[in-house]
């Protein structure tokens, strides 16, 4: 029997590992300070906990950790951020340490800002351009000063799609589905990435299971321009789609001023990089991985499994240029 414990084992990237590593015969104890809202079927221990506590606690030995537990890029502060994202790691790294385990870090392709090249590489420069981004790069410099290289590895994951999570896509989803136009800067012509939550899981999974240390990036093959992901979906769902063209570097000045007078959810970073071309490498992949899903079948999925309803809007009241 293979033991590991998953932090943030209650969130929707902790949940799915929890489920997948079960199935998978792992014995599995879940730490975090919300209690699920079901308890895995399985050998599955759960402990109300705050992470940053978790070094001071006694548990049984672990194979690997998988921290998962962070503070969304968006809604907390800069104070919430070092505490959720750093000193959680910095505690989660010493546990790992004291009982000799393996660790993976759940970090953010974030720290790469609005990359200066792509595909995004091992030596693409880490340019954070938000609180969130820089507690994430932060949160591996204090990891890499308690453990040696080959105890850990960090995983970079693009924007992660499934059932019950899309980030930004929710505002895109739920404007296609009451058939508002879409405010596309760039006119959607930037090549965007995805990253599927059961790829994801499946690969913290295959990190830990064959102790792969090292940096990695999530990303699910076939990226393309966001424009023909919604001219795809378009066709498969049957829907017009519309959209408005915006000037990129309006969109990131408008996105700026609404995310300092705090109207908005969103970071400096979505409005910065989003429109911009983001993707990775296609052979920065573990030896062996494979993905599952296309970036096309995440972002589909994602937009079949939302809870909105088509609005029809009268054909006099549609604006914008269909996809």
């Amino acid at each position: 029997m293979r033991n590991i414990l998953v932090t943030g084992s209650s969130g929707f990237l902790g949940s799915v590992i929890v489920e997948m590593a079960l199935k998978d015969g792992y014995s599995v104890i879940g730490v975090d300070k919300i209690f699920p809202k079901v308890l895995p079927a399985g050998k599955f221990k759960f402990m109300h906990l705050d992470i940053n506590q978790l070094e001071f606690k006694v548990i049984p030995r672990q194979d690997f950790v998988i921290h998962t537990a962070s503070s969304l890029p968006y809604g907390n502060s800069a104070k919430d951020f070092i505490s959720n994202n750093v000193k959680t790691a910095t505690a989660v790294a010493r546990f790992t340490k004291l009982n000799g385990a393996f660790l993976v870090e759940i970090g953010s392709s974030s720290v790469y800002g609005r990359p200066r090249e792509v595909p995004v590489n091992r030596n693409t420069p880490l340019l954070p351009i938000d609180d969130y981004a820089r507690s994430k790069l932060l949160a591996e410099i204090e990891i890499g000063s308690i453990l040696n290289n080959v105890s850990y590895s960090v995983i970079r994951p693009r924007t992660i799609l499934g059932i019950g999570r899309a980030g930004i896509f929710d505002i895109f989803f739920g404007l296609v589905k009451k058939g508002y136009p879409l405010p596309l800067p760039n006119s959607g012509r930037q090549i965007i990435q995805f990253v599927h939550v059961q790829d994801l899981a499946r690969l913290s999974l295959y990190l830990g299971k064959n102790k792969i240390p090292g940096i990695w990036p999530a990303a699910s093959p076939n990226p393309k321009k966001l424009k023909a992901y919604l001219s795809d979906l378009s066709m498969k769902f049957n829907i017009p789609i519309r959209y408005v063209p915006i000037n990129s570097t309006l969109f990131t000045k408008f996105g700026t001023i609404l995310f300092h007078l705090k109207l908005t959810k969103f970071t400096p970073w979505h409005f910065g990089a989003f429109p911009h071309h983001n993707f990775v490498d296609s052979k920065w992949v573990p030896k062996d991985f494979r993905y599952k899903f296309t970036c096309q079948e995440a972002f589909e999925e994602t937009y079949s499994s939302g809870k909105s309803s088509r609005r029809i809007i009268p054909e006099n009241l549609r604006i914008g240029m269909l996809i």
